[in-house]
């Protein structure tokens, strides 16, 4: 549910107090139901939803307090409530409406329309989706730090993989240390190891497959020696074999690494939808990074 789409019912039979309070609301981006007698907030609450409501204690014919009972035992139910007055500003008085009627707080007028509206926010948190957080936005916005940075990328859970160099470009510059998943509507899923803002490991289906082909690229290993290496070690960790083997260098390996990051990231770049998730957590690995420049 969009915030504005949450409604607060306002009873005051005082016009002023009244707007005031509506405008706090509406202000705080809430939808404003107004009441100035009991029937009407009644007849508000069975026509439409309402979410909360903000009543004053002193009303014609019948109290706030009675009200709030009537609204309890309709569709409103346990709904949140704030009760408010201009006459009785007795804390006992206060204590024994909040016991009556459940409400979440008692205040004297003035009200404190900056508390008040907290309140509500907090109590109303759970009923407002999460907003859709366009992706480029996440780049251009200013934030105060990097963890915020990182923080509003949870607000995306699912991405297509043409947007993956965006993500990607956000862990980089909040230099975070952890791994991204993905995974596609076919249930592949693969990660992406993160240290202080490189790439250290590239867990892709294409990843995998594809050392023996960069090592021969690269000059580090011919196309017969790759092909003399036993079944089990082409599909193990290669490049440590290798190199117990002395076959190739540590340097080697790292700049195969780093290439296996990047081919195997390529692989993932497709107009197709992915859901994403990065969990923040310390990396023991001490590889080389792959840094943006790079990428």
């Amino acid at each position: 549910m969009k915030k504005a789409d949450i409604n607060i019912l306002v009873v005051d039979d005082d016009q002023s107090s009244r707007a005031a309070l509506a405008e706090a609301v509406k202000r705080a981006g809430y939808k404003v139901t107004e009441a100035s007698k009991v029937e009407d907030a009644l007849n508000a609450v069975r026509i439409k939803p309402v979410h909360a409501a903000i009543i004053d204690c002193m009303l014609p014919r019948m109290n706030g307090i009675q009200l709030a009972a009537e609204l309890r035992a309709s569709r409103f139910g346990n709904a949140p409530l704030i009760m408010v007055s201009g006459i009785f500003k007795d804390k006992a008085f206060a204590q024994d409406a909040i016991k009556k009627t459940g409400a979440l707080e008692y205040y004297a007028k003035p009200v404190p329309m900056l508390g008040m509206v907290e309140l509500l926010d907090e109590k109303l948190a759970e009923l407002v989706d999460a907003p859709k957080v366009p992706l480029h936005a996440l780049l251009s916005k200013p934030y105060a730090s990097a963890r915020e940075r990182s923080k509003a990328l949870e607000s995306i859970e699912e991405i297509t993989g043409l947007d993956l160099p965006l993500v990607i470009s956000i862990l980089m510059d909040s230099e975070s240390t952890g791994y991204l998943n993905v995974a596609t509507k076919d249930g592949d899923v693969s990660g992406i190891t993160f240290v202080k803002g490189g790439i250290i490991k590239g867990d892709t289906a294409e990843s995998h497959t594809m050392v023996g082909g960069l090592l021969i690229k690269k000059g580090f290993l011919t196309q017969r020696d790759f092909e003399e290496l036993p079944e089990k070690q082409r599909r193990g960790d290669v490049l440590k074999h290798l190199i117990n083997e002395s076959l190739i260098s540590p340097h080697a390996a790292e700049v195969i690494k780093g290439e296996q990051v990047i081919y195997g990231l390529l692989g993932l770049l497709k107009n197709n939808p992915l859901q994403m998730n990065f969990v923040p957590e310390r990396v023991r690995d001490k590889g080389t990074p792959v840094n943006a420049v790079q990428l």
